[in-house]
């Protein structure tokens, strides 16, 4: 497929929600310069994240939108794992940013886990973290069937690390 014609781009924050100082927000800026239509929900209920309210959020911001490309940070990028094995929905590109492996805060981020089985998801599966991240176990991103981008450094690649902005996805989305 001409990834030129993917222009549809659903970006999926992590607990805590949207941030001033995030990449994705700079990600959505750069993307709506080179005229991506670009859509970027609040997930109400953010700091007390719980799958199955996330899952019927998404499934509406799905059905409104009808993404082509999902990029999604920490907790956003579980939860679209999980949609996406439960709805089959065809994607071109699905970007995971620093997704944990393991609950960090048991009772807010229980619901999450286990993490679903990723082995037939059908679209293009990019998985981006930084190896000093706390909320990862590397052994565990390694068994899911997607490409990996390392980084060496970044921790859970959100503003509280520094990270504002990510040249990798720009580069993936090239």
């Amino acid at each position: 497929t001409n990834q030129m014609n993917h222009k549809k781009v659903l970006l999926l924050h992590g607990w805590g929600g949207k941030k001033e100082k995030h990449w994705l927000t700079w990600l959505e800026v750069k993307l709506q310069e080179k005229n991506y239509e670009v859509y970027f929900p609040k997930i109400p209920n953010n700091y007390n994240p719980n799958l199955t309210r996330w899952l019927t959020h998404i499934d509406t911001f799905v059905k409104t939108f009808d993404p082509e490309i999902v990029i999604a940070h920490s907790l956003g990028a579980l939860a679209w794992w999980h949609y996406q094995t439960q709805n089959n929905y065809p994607l071109a590109k699905f970007i995971s940013v620093a997704p944990p492996t393991f609950p960090s805060f048991p009772a807010k981020m229980q619901s999450f886990f286990p993490l679903p089985d990723l082995c037939n998801l059908e679209s293009e599966h990019t998985i981006i973290y930084a190896v000093d991240d706390k909320n990862i176990e590397i052994e565990v991103l390694q068994k899911i069937e997607a490409n990996s981008i390392e980084r060496k450094s970044g921790e859970h690649l959100d503003h509280f690390s520094g990270v504002i902005e990510l040249q990798e996805i720009t580069t993936l989305l090239q």
